[in-house]
């Protein structure tokens, strides 16, 4: 995820651009873009929702100093 904007409060709107990752099982991989408005959460719910949509989280560079990271999640096979 790539933010656009960040707001002054945690209570205004977000700007932020999602980049999925798909390698097909010819080893080929395509992306998609989507841009979204989000309200700011932190990076527990992120996980939690991913986890309610069905996936399967495997790893995280979260790192309460850093600006960036990022979080892997598979499509959870028992959802």
């Amino acid at each position: 995820m790539r933010l656009g904007t960040r707001p002054e409060s945690l209570s205004e709107p977000c700007l932020a651009e999602l980049l999925f990752l798909q390698e097909h099982a010819d080893g080929s991989v395509t992306h998609q873009r989507h841009p979204i408005d989000f309200r700011p959460f932190t990076p527990s719910d992120l996980e939690g929702r991913l986890v309610e949509a069905g996936f399967a989280v495997v790893g995280s560079s979260y790192r309460e100093d850093a600006q960036r990271y990022a979080i892997a999640a598979t499509r959870d096979p028992g959802s």
